[in-house]
């Protein structure tokens, strides 16, 4: 059963734009150019069962419409977001969809308003039931992504509806949404992804939103081959639409977007898909990387005080490493290598592998070169393990988690062709791709599991595009809700049992209870550490629980917390630091939490 408000035309899949200007390199050979030897062996030589696909059984029974009538509009390629938020703050992990279609009235005529977005309540065991209205926070625009973020700093998180046309937040009135779009509605912008973050460390929750490309209604095209092969239109074709900042007064109304000349923002704008907040030299002040399709990457670097500069081109993340941009869309931030530092992780489109852009500020790198001191990415992609499987795919949404309990970084990312008819003109595409899993071997090599015996189900051919993952059973590992484009969403529960893990989640101080951009470093006995974050905009156009969710390679000796804005905590006089904990603000030792508050005061 679905609960989409018109028939979905599955028959009809168009997908996210290509130009037919790309189908030469479509056509191409894939060889292994973009790869080289030495590829990891993380993965046992028999496989264990990581996540089992529940979406039945769950509940969580939604199609995802696009509304196209055939023509190819634009924006009919891109949703799919999902969120997870826990509208009652009782605890249990709630799901919202964003819904696009229809694109226009039955038989032509103008474009209207979308279908409403679709909201799911958790019992607590993850099964979920549907709430009518949304709970008040529908939104019959055209739905492209979700946003999460506690804005009022009340304790209860608002939901940002991201259009094709006019946002709407709703605020969180204890599990009832009201609309309070003032100071963040922009009519003419098309929205995909966007964080809430603490910008200018006054501890209150500020607002990035990322822009796509400015692409009216009516703007499909007939491109390629001479007898009009149809194709999406390329977004080369479209202006970029510069991105928005938006800063939070105190009580969750916003001031008015920030200029691109306070801001830092490049002279020309980017085509924005994807989002992270993250701390590139963890300093405490939360830096952006922002995932451009077709144009250069922007990475903000924040010098704590709401300022911020692009430095992606002097650190070697705004390009890949052959100096070519690519068409990012989903993107997520970790310590990828365990060298005590955030890298970055960028999906991209087939013919290009995904991304991988190494920080170089701290330790070693992959070769074990020291390079303290040094500053800058390098895209180690090719030598990492995962370019040639990925190098056919077309990624969306990725997620950076410990999938199999050894405290490891590993990545899940979701796929599916940006053209309906790309098998067409190569055998070696289709539309409907298989979803991925890798797993790392902690020093930044991965090997992809085979999902039929990992993942049944995952391997599935679907078109995917948003993912989030959370903790939706209390059972203390991660499971994973994936948005499809025009098709059905997915839902995958943990499976691993036993283990020593942590799953931790922070109580922050007022105006970010839920400690959105702290970095976590786990120190273990033997005087070893891991680093992490706590993030809810993650992957692309979606929203994942903020929790912290890992194996735990030996007894843990203390946990330190970097907040938002400086603050420094250590936890050490904990019982045992297994199994799901709570640290609150200001519980910690040899911190400097108690001279900030007075210095706020």
């Amino acid at each position: 059963m679905t609960h989409c408000r018109y028939v979905c035309d599955t028959s009809f899949r168009p997908s996210y734009v290509l130009a037919i200007a790309h189908v030469g390199m479509l056509l191409s050979a894939c060889g292994d150019g973009s790869t080289s030897a030495g590829q990891a062996s993380t993965a046992n030589s028999v496989q264990e069962l990581l996540l089992e696909e529940r979406t039945k059984e769950s509940g969580l029974q939604f199609v995802h419409c696009h509304g196209g009538i055939g023509n190819r509009e634009l924006p009919e390629t891109m949703g799919g977001g999902v969120a997870l938020i826990d509208i009652e703050n009782d605890g249990d992990w709630d799901v919202c969809f964003s819904q696009s279609g229809p694109m226009r009235q039955p038989g032509g005529g103008e474009i209207r308003v979308g279908a409403e977005n679709e909201l799911f309540a958790n019992d607590g065991s993850g099964h979920f039931s549907f709430i009518p209205d949304a709970a008040g926070a529908g939104d019959p625009g055209y739905g492209q992504g979700l946003a999460v973020g506690d804005s009022t700093g009340d304790g209860f998180d608002e939901l940002l509806s991201l259009n094709w046309g006019p946002n709407r937040l709703y605020r969180n009135m204890a599990g009832r949404f009201v609309e309070q779009t003032e100071g963040v509605r922009h009519v003419d912008e098309w929205s995909v992804s966007a964080a809430f973050f603490d910008a200018d460390g006054d501890g209150d929750l500020d607002l990035y939103v990322v822009n796509y490309v400015g692409s009216p209604p009516g703007s499909h095209l007939k491109q390629g081959r001479p007898e009009g092969f149809p194709a999406y239109p390329h977004p080369d074709n479209f202006q970029g639409k510069a991105d928005r900042l938006y800063f939070n007064n105190g009580s969750g109304n916003f001031s008015p977007p920030v200029g691109r000349k306070t801001f830092g923002y490049r002279k020309f704008a980017g085509k924005g898909l994807g989002v992270a907040p993250t701390d590139i030299n963890l300093d405490g002040h939360i830096d952006l990387y922002i995932a451009n399709d077709s144009t250069i990457n922007f990475l903000f670097e924040n010098n704590g005080e709401g300022k911020f500069k692009d430095v992606a081109s002097n650190q070697n993340s705004a390009l890949n490493d052959d100096g070519a941009t690519e068409a990012g869309m989903g993107v997520d931030s970790a310590d990828v290598d365990g060298d005590g530092d955030f890298d970055v992780l960028v999906t991209n489109l087939s013919n290009e592998t995904n991304t991988c852009y190494i920080n170089r500020q701290f330790r070693a790198d992959l070769e074990g070169d020291i390079r303290e001191g040094t500053t800058g990415f390098s895209d180690r992609s090719a030598r990492m393990g995962f370019a040639q499987d990925s190098y056919l795919m077309v990624g969306f949404g990725v997620l950076l988690n410990d999938l199999n309990r050894d405290g490891y970084c590993d990545f899940i990312v979701v796929n599916g062709h940006v053209m309906d008819n790309v098998a067409e003109i190569s055998d070696q595409f289709s539309h409907a791709e298989p979803n991925q899993i890798f797993l790392g071997d902690g020093r930044g090599r991965f090997e992809q599991l085979d999902s039929r015996k990992s993942a049944p189900g995952l391997e599935r051919m679907t078109v995917s595009r948003g993912i989030a993952s959370g903790d939706l059973d209390h059972d203390g590992d991660l499971d994973y809700v994936i948005g499809g484009n025009n098709e059905p969403a997915q839902v995958f529960f943990g499976a691993l049992q036993g283990g020593s893990w942590l799953s931790l989640e922070l109580m922050g101080p007022p105006g970010n209870h839920r400690g959105l951009g702290t970095s976590i470093w786990l120190e273990y006995v033997d005087g070893s550490n891991s680093l992490h974050r706590i993030e809810s905009a993650r992957a692309y156009a979606s929203a994942s629980q903020p929790i912290l969710n890992t194996g735990l390679r030996a007894e843990l000796r203390a946990i330190e917390l970097l907040w938002p804005g400086g603050a420094r905590e250590r936890f050490e006089d904990l019982s045992d630091f297994a199994g799901h904990k709570v640290l609150r603000w200001g519980e910690g030792s040899g911190n400097n939490i108690s001279s900030l508050a007075a210095a706020e005061q």
